[in-house]
């Protein structure tokens, strides 16, 4: 190589590389916002504190004032997960959560069943 052209060869390098390294810091800095849905957030207006209770098969996620709400729905759950398990024929092997809310309006503020597409996260209703 020339003396000539080894000045242009490293220009051609150095811009080459600066290309390369904002085109991959660029991909970079979108790589979750390109993954998610658009408008798929819920405004929450205030936030929670959640507490939980664990059980021998299950655990119940409550958020401030709840607490009553929970230990019933333990207790409920207790009574009924054999029966169920009888009635459709099925052990449980891993343990279930249930996520109780005080008020329809706090469950609204969720991310909790939106359709994402993936049918294995959807709640199937809402009660």
């Amino acid at each position: 190589m020339t003396d000539y052209m080894r000045p242009m060869a490293i220009r051609t390098l150095a811009v080459a590389s600066i290309i390369l390294f904002f085109h991959i810091s660029g991909k970079a800095q979108f790589y979750n916002g390109m993954q998610m849905t658009f408008g798929k957030n819920r405004v929450q207006y205030g936030g929670f504190y959640w507490s939980y209770l664990r059980y021998d098969k299950f655990d119940t996620y409550y958020n401030e004032h709840g607490k009553a709400l929970a230990e019933h729905t333990a207790k409920f759950a207790k009574k009924e997960m054999l029966r169920i398990q009888n009635l459709f024929d099925y052990n449980l092997d891993k343990r279930i959560i249930f996520i109780i809310y005080n008020k329809l309006t706090d469950f609204r503020q969720s991310n909790i069943g939106l359709v994402t597409g993936k049918v294995d996260n959807n709640i199937g209703g809402v009660t």
